[in-house]
């Protein structure tokens, strides 16, 4: 079990950082214009700085993850 770093919606996709710095990116059901803040530009400066390795998913999943939880990888 992993646990949950950081989490990131953007809109169109979601960044979900583990502690072992992986990043798991996954797109939403829909995709919302969002404009993005100065905060969620520094979580994604954060993130990728953080990351380490990149898993790339083409379907949601792990909708309601947030930082803290558990996550069986």
């Amino acid at each position: 079990m992993v646990k949950i770093k950081q989490c990131l919606d953007t809109g169109c996709t979601k960044y979900i950082l583990l502690e072992d710095g992986r990043t798991i990116t996954t797109p939403n059901d829909v995709c919302t214009g969002k404009i993005w803040t100065d905060k969620d530009r520094q979580d994604y400066a954060d993130i990728v700085r953080a990351t380490r390795e990149t898993i790339m998913v083409n379907k949601p999943v792990m909708k309601d993850a947030k930082a803290g939880d558990e996550v069986p990888l």
